[in-house]
């Protein structure tokens, strides 16, 4: 999707809005979590999702097979 400048903030605030969405802090605890989790999964960004889930106690919606692995519930 491309959007026109200025524009990609207001399309995101309006999306979080729109489906009830809340942005998770991203907190030393869940960088260090990430930094210590079995090497399962070699994507950081995955990684850090995943810590995140776990600190938050949250469930996952995604398709990757690893994520359950690290004790993260999921939903396809």
């Amino acid at each position: 999707m491309n959007l026109p400048n200025g524009r990609v903030r207001n399309w995101f605030e309006k999306m979080c809005e729109c489906h009830k969405l809340s942005l998770l802090p991203l907190s030393s605890e869940v960088m260090i979590r990430a930094g210590e989790l079995p090497k399962h999964h070699k994507d950081p960004a995955d990684r850090i999702i995943i810590a995140s889930a776990l600190e938050s106690n949250l469930v996952v919606v995604t398709g990757d097979r690893r994520f359950p692995e690290y004790g993260v519930t999921t939903i396809c």
